[in-house]
């Protein structure tokens, strides 16, 4: 018999390290304006990833997702569910077309230049190009930082 010591996962973590702008999943707004710089819709990604929720004519805007995960009519699943992986892998082919890094990590979401693993010798000149791509996408007012952490996958 095998004993194991120490501390095991079956997950995956890369971490990252981007020059760009972050912000929290629960600001919708700021997503929708990110996703019009490629031409794409909130709404329409949420459907097209989303996994069937019940149809029962009931009032959902009464029941919370933490109160009631499953209707109780039909006990189907009661709210749809996004496949937040898919959907994020198809903003951030988008943003790759302009030569951006989109990613979730989970809690925030990421628009910028990565500069981690193999592109950390990335001259200053191009996180300034990339300053200046991202304030002219987002407006005067964007704060560019440099964001780093880890993720798991």
């Amino acid at each position: 018999m095998k004993i194991r010591n120490g501390f095991v996962s079956n997950s995956s973590s890369s971490s990252f390290c981007i020059v760009g702008v972050c912000f929290d999943e629960d600001n919708e707004t700021m997503l929708k304006n990110i996703l019009s710089i490629v031409s794409l819709d909130l709404e329409q990604l949420v459907e097209k990833f989303s996994a069937a929720g019940c149809e029962c004519d009931i009032d959902r805007k009464s029941m919370t997702k933490k109160e009631w995960s499953f209707c109780p009519v039909c006990q189907k699943q009661l709210f749809k569910e996004v496949d937040k992986y898919q959907m994020n892998a198809e903003i951030a082919k988008k943003f790759r077309e302009l030569d951006l890094t989109f990613f979730f990590d989970g809690y925030e979401y990421y628009l910028g230049q990565d500069i981690g693993e193999d592109n950390i010798r990335i001259e200053m000149e191009k996180m300034e190009t990339t300053t200046n791509k991202l304030v002219e996408l987002l407006g005067k007012g964007t704060v560019v930082r440099l964001h780093h952490g880890e993720y798991e996958y």
